[in-house]
């Protein structure tokens, strides 16, 4: 049953990861005009936290202002009832982990030509990232810290994007990370 959030409507839950919840959501505007996309929403029990306020609000800074084929867009932050969310590009396809999943599955190897092509689109996503200049002309040079098949979404019509830049770095940042480990291992 979808669920009203804000000037967005729920529709069905993607995934949920360790801090916030996707969702496949509908925007409605005038003249009965619609739009698909991703609500990122914080999880409730995070929700009063200051240090995951603090990395939301950081992801938040960080990809509202990246624009590149190759990154999934972040279109608005912002907060309804208390509870923080991104409005992002809906990818209709699947994540590469999920792909390379189905291919072990059906004992066909991925095509070397498919893995470099997906290598190659995500690293121009990543170069952008790394070499972003802000719109007031400074450099700041974004380092993704989760670079994972998880966070790499290939559309059905044959689109790569990477996103999730919950825990990216920013290089210019003057924060402390002494002691702090963020990603996944592997």
């Amino acid at each position: 049953m979808p669920e009203k959030f804000g000037r967005y409507e729920l529709l069905s839950l993607i995934g949920r990861g360790g801090m916030a919840e996707l969702y496949r959501a509908r925007l409605e505007v005038p003249a009965g005009v619609e739009k698909i996309l991703v609500v990122k929403r914080i999880l409730p029990t995070f929700s009063s936290d200051p240090e995951f306020l603090r990395m939301f609000v950081n992801e938040a800074k960080i990809a509202l202002p990246l624009t590149h084929g190759n990154i999934t867009a972040v279109f608005e932050f912002g907060e309804v009832g208390g509870t923080y969310f991104l409005a992002m590009e809906y990818i209709h396809g699947q994540n590469l982990d999920a792909v390379l999943r189905r291919t072990r599955e059906l004992a066909i190897p991925m095509p070397i030509e498919a893995a470099l092509f997906i290598a190659s689109e995500v690293a121009k996503g990543l170069s952008y990232a790394h070499g972003f200049t802000s719109p007031q002309g400074q450099r700041v040079e974004i380092v993704h810290l989760d670079v994972s098949p998880q966070n790499f979404l290939i559309s059905y019509d044959g689109g790569v994007k990477l996103t999730d830049f919950g825990i990216a770095k920013v290089k210019q940042s003057t924060e402390p990370q002494r002691g702090v480990l963020r990603g996944k291992p592997s």
